[in-house]
């Protein structure tokens, strides 16, 4: 569990951030990504759809291993090539919000992240203890992750209504033996094709029929992750 706690210059005003360290996400092989971020992510990786078992509510990821607990494209600690999901760009900063409003957030930190140093990286507050521009710029990054993130939630309600999803088990042949990732869902170019015409009206409108065939066709990507070798 990570403990995230609000950030103070009097007691972080010496810790760097070390943006090159992806020891964080060097063990996951599926890292969440946005709608805003799946043109860019598809020319490298397989964007799927995964469903929560308690919440039933769906979350784009994309696939960066074949095998559980593995993430091709980071090595020793380096991410190696291809589109980094901004997620990852994200740790360990992070906007939590305030005990006494829910409505009102505050910067915070995970202090544990392998990206918190003391030798490289960036500082987070000058010699008199104001915000650094490398900590404003990252500030307004998470504030415009969380708005594209709830954008992304909105259109995975959509879809949902929209019945476009269906459940997929990809299969790729790894070293002659065939590898299949299971509990995963795409969007069904069927029911996609057979949309009522205010429905396909919506998703023009909303500009979503390119992340969609980005979607569709990054599917392709999963013979190319299974052959990478970092």
């Amino acid at each position: 569990m990570v403990d995230i706690v609000p950030i103070q210059a009097d007691v972080h005003s010496r810790i760097k951030i070390n943006d090159s360290n992806m020891a964080h996400v060097s063990g996951q092989q599926v890292i969440p990504i946005l709608f805003q971020e799946f043109l860019s992510a598809s020319r490298t990786y397989p964007i799927v759809f995964v469903k929560n078992a308690d919440t039933g509510k769906f979350q784009s990821v994309c696939v960066l291993g074949i095998k559980p607990g593995q993430n091709k494209f980071v090595k020793n600690n380096q991410w190696t090539t291809g589109y980094i999901p901004q997620i990852a760009k994200n740790a360990p900063l992070y906007l939590i919000a305030d005990e006494a409003s829910q409505n009102q957030l505050h910067l915070g930190i995970d202090e544990t992240s392998p990206r918190v140093d003391f030798d490289k990286g960036e500082l987070l507050f000058d010699a008199e203890g104001k915000e650094t521009a490398y900590l404003l710029a990252r500030k307004n990054n998470l504030v415009a992750y969380l708005e594209n993130e709830a954008v992304s939630k909105n259109i995975l309600e959509l879809l949902v209504e929209m019945d476009l999803f269906a459940h997929q088990q990809l299969s790729v042949q790894v070293d002659g033996e065939s590898v299949s990732i299971k509990g995963v869902y795409i969007i069904d170019e069927e029911k996609l094709s057979q949309l009522a015409d205010n429905h396909v009206l919506t998703l023009h409108k909303n500009g979503l029929f390119a992340p969609i065939y980005a979607h569709l066709m990054s599917l392709h990507q999963l013979s190319y992750v299974a052959a990478f070798n970092a």
